[in-house]
């Protein structure tokens, strides 16, 4: 199960933690190849999170990527499900219904709404497994946002500290290299094969 892959991620949720506490800290992006259990990673978190009464947390949202991969078919055509991210992050940010959000603006308007309400609230956000909307590695934009909406969100979070963007992907967004991880602004937490010491325990716990 899940559960056993995060024998030995003590250090990666402990990362997560001083993101989550950090004044400064707005993303943290957890990179690993696929099977390395980052999504399970970041649950583990969130729901030891919960046990604390989300410590402030004034709203919060989740939206995974993955399926917008395999209906997508190859990178670069996404905009359908990147719509729809902006769309349920609004609506569940302000409580407003889909349809009525439908009527009143396209995702940059929806992009715009959500990123004032992150001024004003302690909000956690999960981007889960972004990579779908990313040009893969190996390319020449390895790692940049296909959308430019998203792109521009991704760019805008790095300055909004009303809260934590958590991203999984496989590939760290270019967008969020450098000058961002030296102002501390992003944290980037790796997760890669488990130690021998840990992989032990593993064998054991099966």
């Amino acid at each position: 199960g899940e559960g056993r892959q995060l024998i030995g991620r003590e250090k990666q949720l402990e990362q997560l933690t001083l993101a989550f506490e950090s004044k400064t800290c707005s993303i943290a992006c957890v990179i690993a190849e696929g099977g390395f259990g980052k999504s399970a990673l970041v649950r583990h978190w969130v729901e030891d999170l919960a046990q604390k009464s989300y410590l402030g947390i004034q709203a919060g949202f989740a939206y995974s990527f993955y399926k917008q991969g395999t209906e997508a078919g190859s990178q670069g055509n996404s905009n359908i499900s990147t719509n729809d991210f902006f769309l349920e992050c609004l609506s569940a940010l302000s409580g407003r219904s889909k349809n009525e959000l439908m009527k009143t603006g396209d995702s940059k308007a929806h992009m715009r709404d959500i990123l004032s309400i992150l001024r004003t609230r302690r909000t956690l956000l999960i981007l889960d497994g972004l990579e779908p909307n990313q040009y893969p590695a190996g390319t020449p934009n390895a790692g940049v946002i296909t959308d430019p909406t998203l792109r521009e969100f991704v760019q805008q979070l790095r300055i909004e500290a009303g809260g934590l963007c958590i991203i999984t992907s496989r590939i760290m967004p270019a967008e969020l290299r450098g000058a961002a991880l030296t102002l501390n602004r992003v944290t980037e937490i790796e997760v890669r094969a488990l130690d021998e010491e840990s992989s032990m325990r593993v064998l054991v716990a099966e």
